[in-house]
């Protein structure tokens, strides 16, 4: 049987493999933090470099709540990078259980400033979940393609 850890690891894989299938180079929590040479930003899992605007991405898959210090610091590794970069950001954080109302505030918050919108996408179901962050992608013009270089049409 797999452990809930395992388990994690394994949404994390699925959401990297799902992200390499666009056109855009992805950078994995190591290379953000080399990249910018901070370990301010070691709370993004993913980051997606477009041409107009930044795309950074945390994911958790855990039974417990989103909780605020993690969330702050996904938030404040966003607000460097558009910092560097000079574009705005969209902040996906992927979790398996409901955000609660600070969090949500938080989020809100950062949605007013530092050229940010932030989504919470939540889902007790992994397939559910990555479905819909999938749709939200593919609404910001983030497509995915097959190795023969087809794009891959969402359902």
């Amino acid at each position: 049987m797999i452990s809930r850890h395992q388990f994690g690891y394994l949404f994390e894989e699925k959401i990297h493999n799902l992200i390499s299938k666009t056109k855009y180079n992805v950078l994995t929590n190591k290379d953000i933090t080399k990249k910018y040479n901070n370990i301010l930003c070691s709370g993004i899992d993913y980051l997606i470099n477009t041409t107009d605007y930044i795309i950074c991405i945390q994911d958790k898959w855990r039974d417990t709540k989103s909780q605020l210090i993690g969330i702050n610091h996904f938030l404040k590794s966003i607000e460097y990078i558009v910092e560097v970069e000079k574009k705005r950001c969209i902040g996906i954080y992927l979790t398996k259980t409901p955000i609660t109302k600070s969090v949500a505030d938080v989020f809100n918050n950062s949605n007013t400033k530092h050229s940010i919108t932030c989504f919470p996408i939540y889902d007790e179901n992994q397939e559910l979940l990555i479905n819909k962050f999938s749709e939200l992608l593919y609404s910001n013009q983030i497509y995915f393609y097959d190795s023969d270089d087809s794009l891959v049409m969402l359902s």
